[in-house]
């Protein structure tokens, strides 16, 4: 059972319906903010989930429910995905719903139907990923980190105050006795967070390049918070390769099934991948060299280790990942992170010796997000 006080996180969704219902009644917004009592300047932001005080949004919505003699229920009857983000997106890049239907090949009721939490195909979620440049988890607000959206932070509405999803620029990373400085795309958000907790021992950084970062405090020297605008430093060496997180998370995403049905000699399914899309990981993959779930270990004196780890078999890095970031500086009761690689070799890497631990975003996203799922089924 939905309640009034649920909404906010999904007013997304709850905005979308809240316009079909008023056009299956034929109600313009007129009439219906005369009936409700509410602005037109207040519905218009209602609609378009652009109400980022839950107090003032479980008002309205309070209001428009009452005139329409509906529960939150009611509203919410037959919605697949309750936490869709399509509508805020759409809106925080200020895309014409005529242009983002047409990208993704649906018209405007479908689109309008997607944005309402319909079910939809992961063809046409993909697409309307990649036009709102973020990726399906993102899309649907099943995500577990901060959603990024590969787009310069300045060009961006943002979800609410304080929320800063664009790129914002780069964070190096310099491992104690090391002459070289590792470089990575990074958020607003995540540079905000690495202020909060960089007095830990060990904290955790998502980067814009499906990078996620496990950082060992005690064996770097250096951490450098490097604003887009800003010139290369002198100090230490700056990789003019790096990427500026332009690349939509949804076309990792897709990565591995593009390449199932590119290695099996089989077309790929329009159902599965659009041609659009297609195209796009085209490209990513003529110009980036990608290895599915690698993991790159850099150690205080520059050494480098490279492997891969088996996210469907046993490994502790997942929760060690997902603890620090729900409970910051805990202590870790584990000297040793553990996984296996595709060999099926067992690794136990000894924390302790380790600067820092370079890892596949979405992979571990999906691994906290199957365990949440195990749990709250419990």
């Amino acid at each position: 059972m939905y309640d009034v006080s649920d909404m906010f996180d999904m007013r997304s969704t709850v905005g979308a319906k809240l316009e079909s219902v008023l056009y299956e009644r034929g109600l313009t917004k007129a009439a219906f903010c005369s009936a409700s009592g509410m602005s037109r300047p207040t519905l218009d932001k209602l609609l378009s989930a652009k109400i980022t005080s839950k107090t003032n949004f479980e008002k309205h919505i309070k209001k428009a429910l009452d005139s329409l003699k509906i529960t939150p229920d009611m509203l919410m009857s037959n919605v697949h995905n309750r936490y869709s983000q399509c509508r805020l997106l759409k809106n925080m890049l200020r895309i014409d719903e005529r242009n983002l239907a047409e990208f993704a090949g649906v018209s405007v009721k479908r689109l309008k139907e997607i944005e309402a939490g319909a079910e939809a195909d992961i063809s046409e979620l993909r697409d309307l990923a990649l036009k709102l440049r973020t990726g399906v988890r993102c899309l649907l607000g099943t995500n577990y980190f901060q959603p990024q959206i590969a787009m310069l932070e300045g060009l961006l509405t943002p979800y609410s105050e304080g929320e800063k999803n664009g790129f914002w620029g780069h964070i190096g990373i310099l491992p104690s006795s090391s002459k070289e400085c590792h470089w990575y795309p990074v958020t607003l958000n995540t540079r905000s967070m690495v202020h909060a907790s960089i007095e830990h021992k060990r904290i955790v950084v998502p980067c814009m390049n499906n990078k996620i970062l496990w950082i060992n405090m005690k064996n770097v020297d250096q951490i450098i918070l490097l604003d887009d605008a800003c010139d290369q430093p002198d100090s230490v060496n700056w990789d003019s390769s790096v990427s500026c997180g332009e690349t939509p998370l949804v076309v990792y995403e897709s990565l591995s099934d593009y390449m199932y049905y590119k290695d099996s000699g089989e077309g790929i399914p329009v159902n599965v991948i659009s041609q659009n899309l297609c195209e796009y990981i085209e490209c990513f993959i003529e110009e980036n060299d990608y290895v599915e779930g690698q993991v790159t270990i850099y150690y205080p004196n520059g050494k480098t280790n490279q492997d891969n780890i088996d996210f469907n078999n046993d490994e502790n890095i997942s929760s060690e990942i997902s603890l620090i970031c729900e409970f910051g500086d805990v202590p870790c009761d584990q000297q040793f992170l553990f996984y296996h690689n595709f060999n099926a070799a067992e690794i136990f890497l000894n924390s302790d010796t380790v600067s820092f631990v370079e890892l596949p975003l979405l992979d571990i996203e999906d691994a906290i997000c199957r365990e949440l799922d195990k749990e709250n089924a419990e």
